[in-house]
């Protein structure tokens, strides 16, 4: 429903979709008009429009002590020491660039959830092909993200233990 400039409040409705055509009609005229599908399509908003999607992704930067990483490439821990992080078990002559984990920590801390898949797609994280864990002092998982299979080109299928539900992420994060 909008307001027109006249006044009146017209309400638009999406009809049965064919061919790749949509049929509209208005409250205000006895037209029905014939748009292209996909030119409708941002019209309709769904209930995961309203949630929060940063909500699973929410830690405390300054509370993490401690970063494990999980991929079939790599396997790392790191902790805290003092404002420094400390690779465990670095190959002598390895240094940690302090920048990088800023940058993990702020990369993570900003990611949102495209889209919230559900329960069944859920269930295939349980051999993610990636985690990384934010650890506290004492050794408890701030935040942890497990991410799978690729969805799209654009998206990959992740959870997070601030969330119920599989989500579906960007690639770029």
């Amino acid at each position: 429903e909008y307001k027109t400039k006249e006044g009146p409040i017209e309400t638009i409705s999406v009809h049965a979709s064919s061919g790749g055509s949509s049929y509209l009609t208005s409250s205000l005229k006895d037209t029905v008009y014939q748009v292209a599908q996909n030119s409708v399509e941002p019209l309709f908003i769904l209930q995961d429009y309203f949630r929060d999607k940063k909500k699973p992704f929410e830690f405390n930067k300054d509370s993490i002590e401690g970063i494990e990483v999980k991929t079939s490439l790599l396997k790392m821990s790191m902790s805290k020491e003092g404002t420094d992080w400390k690779v465990k078990d670095l190959p002598a002559g390895k240094v940690l660039d302090q920048s990088q984990v800023k940058k993990l920590l702020d990369a993570l801390s900003e990611m949102r959830a495209e889209k919230f898949i559900g329960e069944a797609k859920k269930k295939s994280l349980s051999s993610p092909l990636g985690l990384i864990a934010l650890k506290s002092k004492e050794g408890k998982n701030e935040f942890e993200l497990k991410w799978g299979e690729d969805l799209s080109d654009k998206e990959r299928l992740a959870i997070t233990n601030k969330s119920n539900e599989g989500l579906a992420v960007s690639k770029s994060n």
